[in-house]
C-alpha cells in the first residue's frame, strides 16, 4: 500500500508513530509523513534541526513532507497556536507538498489534538484514499479533565460537534484502551469500524543484558523507585512527592525521576523546601533507548495519573514499558489501569490523589521478601508478552488496514 502517515510529532521526536511507521516499511508498503518541525517536548525547534533541514526529510526509507507550525512554546497561548497552526498548514499546504504523489490509505496519528485530523480530511478527498484514525487522546473529554472549559461549556459542545464529524469521515478508528473504544462508540456513527488497538512494549525493554546508568550511584540496601516520561499535570506528581514526603524519614528509599515538562521547575523548588534531596533525585530527561540502563537499577517502577473519568479510561504508555522490564508497579492510578495491575497482580495499586495511600503501598513492597517482588514482576512481564506484543498488534492492524 501506498500509505500517508499525518502527525504533528515525528522523528526526531520521540513517538510511537516513528516504530509503526518503519514496521509499515518493512511490510514492503511505501510510506510518506506529513508533519511539522520537531520541537516536543522543549517547546522550541531542536537546534540539530535548524543546522541542517535537509538531514531530517528523510527516516528509515520514509519520505518527511514538513509544514510550518508554531513552536509549543511554554504557555496555553503558544500551545493553541502549535495546534492551530499544524491544521492550516497542513490542509493549505499538505496538497501542494503532496501534488505529484497518490496514496491508497491515509494513518493519522492522534495523541493530541484531535484537529490533527482535519488536514487528512481534506487529503481524503483530494486523494481518494481511505482515512484510519489512531486516538491516543481523547477529545472533548481531554479538555475539561485539565480544566480548560466546563464540561458542559459551549466550548466542549462545539468541539464534540467536530469529534463526531471527524469520526464520520473516517474509514477505520483505533482506541488505546477498551474504555476508549467505547466512550468512541458514543460519538461514532458506525462502531464496527471501531478496534481496540493499544500501545505495544519496545523490545529494546524486554532485555537483561544491559549495563546500569552511570549516572546512578546507589547502595546494595537502597530500595529505589523510578518515575519516567512527562512532567507535566497530568501525571499527578504533587502527590507522588507528598507521598515520599511521608516517608522521609525511610533514608533507603529513594525516587529517581526521568523526564522533563512543565512540572519539573516546580519539582526543583519542592525537593529544596522539603528538604527531600536525599529522597528524591531528579535525573533529567534522556534519550528513550537509554530507559533501559536507568530501569536496571529500579526495585519497582511508578504510575500515576491525576483523579479524572478521563485518566480512568487512559493506559499510559509508560505502563508496558514498566511491564515488560520485569518491575513490580506502583500504581497511582484508577480505572483501567488500575485494574490491569491489580487483577493480574503486578504491584500495588493506591487511588489517584491518595498520598497516604502511596506511602503505605511503598512500604508493603519494601516490606517484602526479595522473591515475593520477583513474582510481582514476572507477573506484570507474562501479562505484557500476551497483551502488548507488537508483531501480534501490528499483524492485526494491517489486516485491518488492507480490508477497509
Amino acid at each position: 500500500m501506498r500509505i500517508l502517515v499525518v502527525t504533528q510529532h515525528f522523528w526526531p521526536e520521540d513517538f510511537r508513530i516513528n516504530e509503526l511507521s518503519k514496521d509499515f516499511i518493512e511490510k514492503g508498503h511505501d510510506v510518506t509523513v506529513l508533519t511539522g518541525h520537531p520541537n516536543y517536548p522543549e517547546g522550541k525547534i531542536f537546534p540539530e534541526y535548524k543546522k541542517n533541514r535537509k538531514s531530517f526529510n528523510s527516516y528509515n526509507s520514509i519520505d518527511i513532507k514538513r509544514i510550518p507550525i508554531f513552536s509549543r512554546g511554554r504557555n496555553k497561548f503558544t500551545l493553541a497556536l502549535n495546534y492551530l497552526s499544524f491544521v492550516i498548514s497542513g490542509s493549505l499546504l499538505g496538497p501542494i507538498l503532496l501534488r505529484k504523489k497518490r496514496f491508497d490509505l491515509i494513518f493519522v496519528f492522534e495523541p493530541s489534538p484531535i484537529t490533527v485530523c482535519i488536514p487528512a480530511i481534506f487529503l481524503k478527498y483530494i486523494k481518494g484514499a481511505k482515512l484510519s484514525l489512531w486516538v491516543l487522546d481523547l477529545w472533548p473529554q481531554s479538555l475539561y479533565a485539565v480544566g480548560y472549559f466546563k464540561k458542559n461549556s459551549l466550548v466542549i459542545k462545539f468541539v464534540r460537534l467536530l469529534v463526531k464529524y471527524i469520526y464520520s469521515k473516517c474509514d477505520l478508528i483505533l482506541g488505546t484502551s477498551n474504555s476508549f473504544v467505547q466512550e468512541i462508540k458514543k460519538d461514532c456513527d458506525d462502531n464496527n469500524k471501531i478496534k481496540y488497538f493499544p500501545n505495544w512494549y519496545e523490545s529494546i525493554y524486554d532485555t537483561d543484558s544491559v549495563k546500569p546508568a552511570k549516572e546512578i550511584i546507589s547502595k546494595a540496601d537502597d530500595f529505589n523507585l523510578m518515575f519516567a516520561g512527562n512532567l507535566g499535570d497530568a501525571q499527578d506528581l504533587p502527590t507522588i512527592v507528598n507521598g515520599m514526603n511521608i516517608l522521609k524519614e525511610f533514608k533507603k528509599i529513594k525516587l529517581y525521576i526521568l523526564g522533563d515538562g512543565k512540572r519539573y521547575n516546580w519539582l526543583k523548588q519542592f525537593i529544596k523546601d522539603n528538604d527531600l534531596g536525599n529522597n528524591i533525585i531528579l535525573l533529567g530527561r534522556y534519550s528513550n533507548e537509554r530507559m533501559p540502563e536507568f530501569f536496571i537499577h529500579a526495585d519497582a517502577m511508578v504510575v500515576s495519573l491525576k483523579p479524572h473519568e478521563i485518566y480512568d479510561m487512559t493506559i499510559p504508555g509508560k505502563l508496558q514499558s514498566y511491564l515488560i522490564s520485569k518491575k513490580p508497579i506502583i500504581g497511582l492510578i484508577g480505572g483501567e489501569s488500575a485494574k490491569i495491575i491489580d487483577s493480574y497482580n503486578c504491584g500495588l495499586v493506591s487511588p489517584s490523589g491518595n498520598s497516604k495511600e502511596f506511602a503505605k503501598n511503598i512500604q508493603r513492597l519494601y516490606k517484602m521478601e526479595i522473591h515475593q517482588r520477583d513474582t510481582i514482576a514476572k507477573n506484570g512481564y507474562q501479562y505484557a508478552r500476551s497483551n502488548f506484543n507488537k508483531e501480534s498488534l501490528f499483524n492485526s492492524l494491517e489486516t485491518w488496514l488492507t480490508n477497509i
